[in-house]
């Protein structure tokens, strides 16, 4: 089929899929899968492609469980479901980051900018020296080993701070003003540690 057809395609069975039809579902899958999948190649190369197809499957999938997000005034179909993989894609990525240490994948044109963009501590006893310093009490310091092991989910850090049963707006506050406090501390440290 094609683009234009395929575009023009795509715009109608959105319709559908909005009225709750099954096989527009269906449809729009397999014609969008293809599309996405070549540019994730493309914008990728190199990448695991199981990984690629994951986050192209996850794209399709966030989309059909709620169409109503898409607004065909602002973009494509395939566009919108594109940035969605991308965005998968790259916290695939970092999430292999974390997981690797600072190897991702070897020879990807995004290690780089990933190694920049999520620094990873590696726990030795240098590492384990500036805790001690940085962090003043216990929870602090169950805190920033938790950082320093990946751990973004505002509930399981403010449950180290024992904030389990506040309010989540509350438990928000709680770790963005201990995460402030400790960059603090660590950015007055610095000049002292070189």
């Amino acid at each position: 089929m094609p683009d234009k057809q395929r575009l023009a395609r795509l715009a109608e069975l959105h319709v559908h899929v909005l009225n709750g039809d099954e096989t527009a579902r269906e449809e729009i899958a397999r014609l969008l899968v293809p599309l996405v999948q070549e540019r994730m190649r493309r914008f990728a190369r190199g990448a695991d492609a199981s990984l690629i197809e994951e986050s192209v499957h996850d794209a399709i999938l966030d989309y059909l469980f709620a169409p109503h997000s898409f607004d065909p005034s602002r973009s494509r179909l395939d566009t919108f479901v594109g940035l969605a993989a991308r965005r998968n894609l790259i916290d695939g990525l970092r999430r292999l980051h974390r997981l690797a240490g600072r190897e991702i994948v070897a020879g990807h044109p995004l290690n780089e900018t990933l190694a920049l963009a999520v620094p990873i501590a590696e726990p030795d006893d240098s590492c384990a020296a500036l805790v001690a310093v940085i962090a003043r009490s216990e929870a602090e310091r169950a805190f920033l080993n938790a950082r320093l092991d990946g751990e973004r989910r505002t509930d399981v850090l403010a449950k180290l701070l024992g904030m389990a049963d506040a309010p989540t707006s509350e438990q928000r506050r709680a770790v963005k003003r201990v995460v402030d406090r400790l960059r603090i501390r660590s950015r007055r440290l610095r000049p002292q540690l070189i």
